[in-house]
């Protein structure tokens, strides 16, 4: 790498040049007093990390690379263009030197440049070629020594203009009017002079893509063209005040924010820096301006980020305080939904087989899911997630290879967005969502945050089910209990009344028929009442062979009810119908079925029961039915009909239909049927 040599102290040789020096002039004034920390003032002291701010929002908005370095070549500021330009930010560069950034060779060099302005104690200005990335670039730097209050250099600023795009740095600083404006419509931001009337002298590209006018258009324009009119006359005052202010170059939108207007009339955020120069006894006034709509939209987005990142929080504190598994299920999904603003949102329970067992879902009512049907089971797209087991979105579902159509009265939905939920690379279900509420499509941002919910969702279930584990263990705990004491004391005394009450009938002399009468009577109702008793007793063990093949859990129970009752059970059970039914239907299965014969044993005072499990052509059969009295079924069924509201509810969660055909006299058949969920055969 070659550097030229110095081209010397700046002088005045041209109108550009006298320009930057004048703003040379306030940066070396403002960095002087940043420089001078042991000043005595204790107001300047105060306001000194304000005016660190204000120059770094200038240097910042200045199209070239501008930084500051103390006399042992450590970096104390850069603007963002030097962060941009060599890919650094300010952190990795504050308090280091050239050669942590820069190869030893260049570093060098530039170290001497800095040395050799310090020595001067004057602006020199020189060619630097510096890499960034993997070529190199030439820049003219400007640098001058900054002098604290005793008259000492403490400090060198560089101000470095990339004109790697230009010809040499001598053709670059003598080019001519239209060079120089060749070089003004590489720029991306809007550069617009005005004269002292404040009509337009010059017009960039960069202000031609803003703004929306050719140059033509523009060039003695008012500048009132590319103002919102109701910012005219602020504006024209401002210039006014600039005009006759001590600085040369400030920035603009300090009060308030500027909104620019573009031939459209569509009104735009904007950040611009203004500095004037005096020609020929006549000030112009030169606009630099950005348009900021895309950082704007950035800034709402991180917004509303920050806002969905404390929903999010409040979210996972809510279901964790939940302790019902179902409680956590339904916050859960409601919190989806309003996580990401989807229109709806479901939340599959997986069966632990690759299907699944329950699908609860927001923004669909009570009375759509009726006539909806059946709830999915993993088919289709809604099934991908269960097997891959990956997050996904899906812009328009009704495209996707594998969709598979909605059902009849199921509501039109467009897009989806799916994330498993794990715990332990157990996979415990899927969110679903769909359609957003603003029409805007699901985003890499919305996964994320669905993301983080499943993790809290994924513990929320733990504990949940940890916690019902916890309760069902005590009150299985405590049934035990009390079926022995029941057992072993209760039933056992009464046992002994009646044969102690026997032994007073021994007693008595046969023509005594009264008294012998009331004990036969007593001893009748003994028996009934250790009768009920072994009823409630069966009841307190529904669990008998829990985790066990279906057919040998409803085997087991009614073997154990056949010992405490005294009419015959007749059962019928497919041998392969675990094959048939996954853990949670057969579950379900299991505890209807025990409601059923317990209700007919308890209160139908049958002679005969029958149990009669199937399955064919794909659908499970299960019917318990008695000779018993029989009664009239309500036309709803509601809490307190004898378990009725129980299987009721069993039968929704396996998406199937219970139906109770009974009446006075003429028994009752409990009827339940349902979609197996496997097929063996295939």
């Amino acid at each position: 790498m070659q550097l030229s040599s110095p081209v010397g102290a700046m002088k005045d040789t041209d109108k550009t040049k006298e320009q930057l020096i004048a703003e040379l002039g306030i940066l070396r004034q403002r960095l002087a007093e940043l420089e001078d920390t042991n000043g005595k003032n204790s107001s300047v002291k105060a306001n000194l990390p304000k005016s660190q701010q204000l120059l770094q929002s200038i240097i910042d908005n200045a199209p070239a690379v501008i930084y500051v370095k103390d006399v042992d070549g450590r970096y104390l500021l850069i603007n963002s263009l030097y962060e941009t330009r060599f890919g650094l930010d300010r952190t990795q560069v504050i308090g280091q030197t050239d050669y942590a950034i820069f190869p030893p060779e260049t570093a060098d060099t530039l170290r001497q440049n800095d040395l050799k302005v310090l020595e001067a104690g004057k602006p020199l200005q020189w060619e630097e070629v510096v890499p960034c990335g993997d070529k190199m670039r030439t820049y003219i730097s400007f640098k001058f020594p900054i002098f604290n209050a005793h008259g000492i250099p403490g400090a060198v600023c560089g101000i470095s203009t990339d004109i790697t795009a230009r010809q040499q740095a001598e053709q670059a600083l003598q080019e001519s009017s239209l060079r120089f404006a060749g070089i003004l419509d590489i720029a991306n931001e809007a550069i617009i002079s005005v004269d002292e009337a404040q009509r337009i002298t010059l017009f960039n590209k960069g202000a031609e893509r803003i703004f929306g006018y050719a140059v033509e258009e523009a060039i003695g324009q008012p500048l009132d063209i590319l103002l919102p009119e109701r910012f005219i006359h602020i504006h024209r005052n401002h210039i006014a005040d600039f005009a006759s202010a001590t600085v040369n170059a400030r920035l603009m939108g300090e009060r308030q924010e500027i909104l620019g207007r573009r031939k459209n009339g569509e009104e735009f955020p904007a950040a611009a820096s203004i500095s004037k120069l005096e020609v020929n006894d006549t000030l112009m006034f030169t606009v630099v301006l950005r348009d900021i709509t895309a950082q704007k939209q950035i800034e709402a987005e991180r917004e509303k980020l920050i806002a969905q990142l404390q929903a999010l929080n409040e979210a996972a504190q809510a279901i964790n305080a939940k302790l019902s598994l179902e409680q956590v299920l339904h916050t859960i999904v409601q919190t989806a939904q309003t996580l990401v603003g989807a229109k709806y949102a479901a939340l599959g329970v997986h069966d632990g087989q690759g299907d699944l067992s329950r699908f609860l879902t927001a923004g669909i009512s009570e009375a759509e899911k009726a006539k909806i049907g059946a709830w999915p089971t993993g088919r289709g797209v809604l099934g991908l997630l269960l097997k891959e087991g990956k997050s996904l979105i899906v812009p328009d579902v009704s495209k996707h290879s594998l969709a598979v159509g909605f059902p009849e009265f199921h509501p039109s939905m467009h897009s989806l967005l799916g994330v498993p939920i794990f715990s332990k690379d157990e996979l415990l279900g899927v969110f679903y969502l769909s359609d957003k509420i603003d029409g805007s499509e699901f985003t890499t941002t919305d996964q994320k945050l669905i993301e983080m919910l499943a993790r809290h969702a994924a513990i929320a279930i733990e504990n949940a089910r940890l916690y019902e584990k916890t309760q069902q263990l005590a009150i299985l705990e405590e049934r035990d209990r009390f079926a022995r004491d029941l057992h072993d004391g209760i039933i056992q005394s009464i046992y002994g009344a009646g044969l102690a009450l026997d032994q007073v009938k021994f007693n008595i002399a046969p023509e005594n028929q009264i008294a012998r009468k009331l004990i036969d009577a007593s001893l009748k109702n003994l028996a009934g009442i250790i009768d009920e008793l072994r009823n409630y007793i069966f009841d307190l063990h529904p669990q008998a062979l829990d985790h066990k093949e279906l057919e040998t859990r409803l085997n087991g129970l009614i073997k154990e009810l056949q010992v405490n009752m005294r009419f015959p059970i007749e059962a019928h059970i497919s041998p392969n119908i675990s094959a048939y039914v996954t853990e949670a239907q057969a579950s379900h299965t299991f505890h209807i079925a025990h409601e059923a014969l317990a209700n007919a044993a308890r209160h139908a005072k049958p002679n005969h029961l029958w149990l009669n499990l199937t399955c064919e052509d794909g659908t499970v059969t299960l019917r318990v039915e008695d000779d018993g009295i029989g009664f009239e079924p309500p036309s709803e069924i509601i809490p307190g009909h004898h378990g009725l509201g129980n299987m009721q509810n069993r039968a929704a969660q396996l998406g199937g239909m219970l139906k109770i055909d009974s009446a006075p006299r003429q028994g009752t058949r409990v009827t339940l049927t349902y979609r197996a969920a496997k097929n063996p055969g295939k």
